[in-house]
């Protein structure tokens, strides 16, 4: 995993169209002849699928979290 400096040359941010959730902006990043200093390195070099894969199961649970209470509300609605 890297950190990116946003304004460099050679980093584009394409944001896709999607349905539901929209907390966070998800696309695609495209980096084309971009050079990234060693010290911008996030955890050790093959690591970095296990970084966001534990970020991502936190987000996971934080999302269904948000979906039952949506629905806990909108039932309380109907039957109220």
């Amino acid at each position: 995993m890297i950190l990116l400096e946003s304004g460099k040359g050679g980093i584009t941010f394409i944001p896709q169209d999607k349905m539901g959730t929209r907390m966070v902006s998800t696309g695609e990043l495209r980096l084309i002849n971009v050079s990234v200093p060693v010290h911008h390195l996030i955890g050790k070099e093959v690591e970095g699928l296990s970084i966001l894969d534990s970020l991502l199961s936190v987000s996971n649970v934080e999302i269904s979290a948000q979906g039952l209470e949506n629905q806990r509300r909108f039932h309380n609605e109907k039957n109220n």
